[in-house]
This record gives C-alpha cells, structure tokens and sequence, in this order.
C-alpha cells in the first residue's frame, strides 16, 4: 500500500502517535520502504508519504525522485517478482531523424541512381521492380533521415503539441533549479535556490497557459471547417487523461494465457481473418445463384487505362504530411519534395501493375493495430482492428477508383462497387 499518510515517521521513538501507527503495520508485517524526508521546506522536513509492503527481500530498490511536481517528493518501489510472473515486454518505437536531413545533398544523392536500370520494369515483373525500388529508396532515407529511438520524455511531450522546444528548455532549467534547492546544505543557499525555483517555476507556468490558449486558438481556426479535427480538438480540452492504445501484453486463447508478443499477433490475426468466414457460415443457404440478381449486363469490355506523371502528382500533393507513411510506404514529405520526378517512376510501376493485372505484394500489407472496445483486455473479440495502409497504395487504389467509377459512369451503371484488394496484415 502506499500513499500520503500524514504520519511522521522521522518522529520514530519520540512521538506516541507515531510509535503506534508504525508497530500497528508492523504487527502485520508490512515494513515501509521510503526511510528519508519526501517534503523538505526551508526550515523543516518530514517524511509523511511511504510505500509498505510485507515483501521482505534484499533485492527491493525503493526511494524518491528529485521532481517539482508538488511540495511532495515522488516515491517509487521496484520490487522483484518472486514468482516469476513473466514481465512486460520492452516495446520499442522509432521515428526518422530529421534533424541532420540535408535536402540537396539527399536530391542528388536521388538523381545518382540509375533508376531505368534499377527497376527494370520492361521486365514486366512488377513484384521485382516494386520491391527493388522500395529497397532502394530505404537504403537512401537510412542514409539522410536514419530511425532512430523514441524516449519516454519525448513520446510525453508528442501528447502535448504546444510544449514547444524553447518551454522544454525551461523545464529542464526549473527543474535543474529544484534539485539544488533540494540537495543544498546551507541554510542561506537553500532558501535562495527556493525563492529563484518558484519566481522560476511561476513564471513558466504562466507561459505554458498562454503557449496551450494560442496552440488551441490556432488549431481551431485552421480547422473551423473541419468537424472531425474540431471535435478531436474539443475531446482533448475536457478529457482529463489520455487513453493511449497499445497492444496488449498478454491475451487468453483456447483456455492458454499467451505472453509472446509474435504469438499474440499470430492469434489477432487469425481471429481478425476468421470473422468473414463466420458471419459466411451464419447465412442462410439461398438456391438462387449470385446472376439471377444481374439484369442489366453490361456488354462493353473494361480496359484500365494507363496513368501519366501528371496524374500522380495530383495525387502525391493530396496526400496529408502529418500522416503515416504506412507500412513499405515512403514519408510524405519525400514523396512531395521529389514529385516531379518520383511520379515518372511510380507511374511506370503502376502501368506495368496494370498491364499485367498483378498488384505490388508489398502493398498488400497493412500495419492493424486492435483498439480495446469493451470488457476484458485478454480476449481478442473485445478489440476492433484499425488499419494503417502504405501510402503508395492509397495512391494506387485512388486511380483504381477513378478508372471503375469513370467505366460504371459512362455506361449508365448504378456505382456501389467498393473496390479494394486482399492484403496480408501485421499486428502491431
């Protein structure tokens, strides 16, 4: 157990009250971990916030963490698990570097390659020549924007967009000024490191409001026409905390608790791939077949015409920056920057994909991750999917789209048809 008991226990063997609270838990053998003051003031300490517990080994690590959260020091406990329960796994999570991206050196570094002879399209192998230029491409962004390690203290401030760098700097002065002010021994310096730390702290906490009024200011007015943005905005104003998703550590499956993170993947995947079949298998048997339904049969033959530069351009600059590349997809930004001369290659890949009537393999992978909907966390019907697709591939079903609508249109044919390709997915 552990919390703030407002008991003293630096008043240990002087103070009756104290005496009491301490043997009364140790009666029942639950010992305090924290044996320093967790509140120091100017003139006085005390130790009233502890973590009991009736584990008693040498192993246990406990102490506090020199933090201005409040007045109260935090406390923390790391005790070993003696049952040998397995762990949560160590997940992750990485982001290109583009602090050193150095533009021009990156477009000629583009313009090196000798593409024709890279991808070998004439080859009409479309799975070789994508996979060739997706390789080539990665090989190019690990030079110039390479991945690199998402911390814990930046993967905090991601959730608030209006800590800006110049306010992340003055955290870590305020704190820095905390710590001496903690650790001082003099009398004097202490009291001066207090009174700077709260002039400081007081100071940026007025500039933190200020920075979140124009952050959300700004926000809604860039999006007063879009209502989707503008509620998200909304929810992240009166919610209190954040439910980030992750995937779960441990599911139940046929009465087993998995614990392998490439087994609890394995087993989303064949539940999310099992629901069509088992609504299939629900439906009722009809003796009719599926062309009793086709009156109107439309007798011109449909031919996908080619795609052109021009054409994916157009659709390259529709594509939002801040969103994800996808899985074997190429960021956005890169996909804008090189435009005029991106397009004329993935507009040969996409025409040697229609040609051959084969789609990429590599864009049939989507990156699902299963949102918790209701109930326990360790069954896997209580999560829906969300899909992350490639970037590329939104490209190339968009001119899919356009050529099936356009078919459908200029043959007076009611469009209902929902197009879309069988993919391999990735839990994550």
């Amino acid at each position: 157990m552990l919390g703030d008991f407002n008991v003293d226990l630096l008043k240990y063997d002087h103070h009756a009250s104290t005496n009491e609270f301490l043997d009364s838990f140790s009666s029942h053998f639950f010992l305090p971990h924290i044996l320093v003051p967790t509140r120091i003031s100017g003139s006085s300490k005390s130790l009233i916030d502890n973590i009991f517990s009736n584990e008693i080994s040498n192993n246990i690590i406990s102490g506090n963490i020199t933090a201005s959260l409040s007045d109260h020091l935090p406390q923390f406990s790391i005790i070993p698990d003696i049952l040998g329960n397995p762990s949560s796994p160590k997940t992750n999570m990485f982001e290109r570097n583009w602090s050193g991206f150095n533009q021009q050196s990156f477009v000629l570094d583009f313009f090196e390659i000798d593409w024709p002879n890279t991808l070998n399209v004439d080859g009409l192998n479309v799975n070789n020549s994508f996979e060739t230029f997706i390789k080539t491409m990665n090989s190019l962004l690990d030079k110039h924007i390479p991945l690199k390690k998402i911390s814990k203290y930046k993967l905090k401030f991601k959730e608030k967009p209006w800590i800006t760098t110049a306010i992340k700097k003055s955290i870590e002065i305020k704190n820095k000024l905390f710590s001496k002010y903690i650790n001082s021994k003099n009398e004097l310096i202490k009291n001066y490191y207090h009174n700077e730390y709260k002039t400081y702290r007081n100071l940026l906490s007025t500039l933190m409001k200020r920075s979140k009024s124009n952050y959300y200011s700004d926000f809604f007015e860039k999006n007063i026409n879009n209502i989707k943005n503008t509620w998200k905005g909304i929810k992240s104003l009166i919610s209190n905390s954040k439910s980030f998703q992750s995937a779960p550590h441990s599911i139940i499956s046929n009465s087993h608790q998995l614990t392998d993170p490439k087994t609890i993947a394995d087993t989303f995947n064949n539940y999310f791939c099992s629901v069509a079949d088992n609504i299939q298998s629900s439906i009722k048997f009809s003796l009719r077949s599926y062309d009793y339904y086709l009156n109107n049969m439309v007798d011109k033959s449909f031919f996908i015409s080619p795609t052109d530069h021009l054409e994916i351009e157009d659709l390259i600059l529709n594509l939002k920056i801040d969103k994800s590349e996808g899985p074997n997809g190429i960021p956005t930004k890169i996909l804008h920057l090189l435009k005029n001369d991106i397009s004329h290659l993935l507009a040969d890949l996409f025409n040697c994909s229609f040609s051959t009537g084969i789609f990429p393999s590599l864009l049939k992978t989507g990156k699902v991750i299963p949102i918790h909907k209701k109930l326990s966390k360790q069954i896997c019907s209580n999560y829906r999917p969300i899909t992350i697709l490639s970037n590329l591939d939104k490209i190339l079903e968009k001119l899919m789209h356009k050529r099936l609508y356009t078919f459908f249109e200029d043959n007076n044919v009611f469009y209902s048809l929902q197009f879309g390709f069988r993919k391999n997915f990735s839990i994550t």
